[in-house]
């Protein structure tokens, strides 16, 4: 390696590799550089290509130019690649790592861009003096990278404003499901407490209850659940406990205003009994009759 062309990333030596006459920079370090698995920066790049202008974000190479590029060639030399590699420009990086968020993330973009991109070579004559050309070309790249920087951080803003309206939204819905689910059954079947004997529309509605408690408290004993962790015991263990036709959303609905009508109710040796809420969802407990 030429050490002119090395440079140091947060620890980690990179050769530089240059494609008409700028900095590049391949898949396979970007993965290596934010330690993402690889094939990472391939996805991303898949995913964004439409937003990324050819021959100006990123080049498409051939074989026959890449293998003649030193720094390529050792890092792909021993493989048995023959097809075109695509190079990233520094606006094709920056554009593709949008997504890298993390604080590891911040750090290798900021060393790239200001020891690999930046090519400090140039800066450098014998005079020491710098030719206004090359002046005025970094005072518009230092610019364009406060640019992408501020862009970056206005994007992470929106993300987390966009998980708070989540975060807000669901909590809302749990509270509506609470509610519809506290409304109960149109008809619902008389409550008595303790220990005393359900009285039920039919004797077969009973035994069907009575088994679905049964399963009930073989799967979670005593312990506090929500209608979600009960609604599938019924198809489980072939249980004809009616909760009418519809999605699943709505049989859920159901089951949750068929256990609001029955607490307080004993099938067999157990008691359905309300429990305290977990975030604003309503949960059901059973409880051994006589205890």
């Amino acid at each position: 390696m030429n050490d002119s062309m090395i440079v140091e990333i947060e620890g980690k030596k990179v050769e530089q590799i240059r494609y008409k006459d700028q900095p590049v920079i391949t898949f396979r370090m970007v993965d290596e550089l934010h330690e993402r698995p690889e094939g990472t920066a391939k996805r991303a790049f898949n995913y964004h290509k439409d937003k990324l202008i050819e021959n100006e974000d990123f080049f498409d190479v051939p074989y026959e130019e890449w293998s003649e590029i030193i720094a390529v060639r050792n890092s792909y030399g021993d493989s048995k690649q023959r097809n075109s590699i695509k190079f990233l420009a520094e606006s094709g990086y920056l554009m593709l790592v949008k997504t890298f968020n993390d604080e590891q993330a911040w750090k290798i973009q900021r060393a790239l861009v200001r020891n690999y991109f930046v090519a400090k070579e140039l800066l450098r004559g014998n005079s020491g003096d710098y030719i206004p050309e090359l002046k005025a070309f970094l005072k518009e790249a230092t610019s364009l990278i406060g640019t992408v920087r501020d862009e970056l951080h206005c994007f992470r803003e929106e993300i987390n404003k966009v998980r708070q309206e989540r975060d807000f939204f669901r909590d809302r819905l749990f509270v509506l499901q609470d509610h519809l689910i506290a409304k109960g059954t149109a008809h619902p079947e008389p409550s008595v407490s303790g220990e005393s004997a359900v009285s039920s529309e039919t004797d077969k509605e009973y035994e069907i209850l009575k088994s679905f408690v049964a399963a009930w408290w073989k799967e979670y004993g005593d312990d506090r659940v929500g209608v979600s962790h009960l609604y599938p015991l019924p198809e489980k263990h072939n249980i004809p406990l009616n909760l009418g036709g519809g999605t699943e959303r709505s049989r859920t609905i159901r089951l949750g205003r068929k256990l609001t009508a029955i607490c307080g109710q004993k099938f067999g040796d157990y008691i359905v009994t309300e429990a305290k809420a977990w975030r604003n969802v309503k949960r059901y407990r059973l409880k051994l009759a006589g205890v």
